[in-house]
């Protein structure tokens, strides 16, 4: 029987928005900081762990510089983020890649995993 994936912490959400932003930009935690509204130490220490429970002006200020919902930290595991994330860039992305999207929801849940793999790795691959 598979494990129950864990848990995933507003920290590690944020690391995985930054990482998934550097594909397109390379933003310095202070440009990011300063989009929240907050201090490059405030920043440091949520993705420190040591203000685990950010204020929801915060995630606001994070979700509107990353240009994702909210919803994004309703994401409970790292597949679960990473799956939104996915689906973020290819909504950003070409219209033919788009309808590829569509096409795919016909697939088993392993496959559609495997189709937005694939467009996410063409969308990086676009010109900008």
């Amino acid at each position: 029987m598979p494990q129950a994936e864990q848990s995933i912490s507003v920290a590690q959400q944020i690391r995985l928005l930054l990482e998934w932003s550097e594909q397109q930009q390379h933003h310095t935690l202070r440009e990011v900081a300063q989009a929240a509204g907050i201090s490059t130490q405030a920043l440091a220490n949520i993705l420190d762990g040591e203000a685990p429970d950010p204020r929801l002006n915060t995630l606001r200020g994070l979700c509107d510089f990353f240009q994702v919902s909210l919803d994004y930290f309703a994401c409970h595991t790292k597949e679960a983020c990473l799956n939104y994330l996915a689906r973020r860039t290819v909504q950003r992305s070409s219209p033919t890649i788009q309808q590829i999207t569509r096409a795919s929801q016909q697939l088993t849940p392993r496959g559609q995993a495997n189709v937005l793999v694939i467009l996410q790795w063409l969308s990086s691959k676009q010109p900008v």
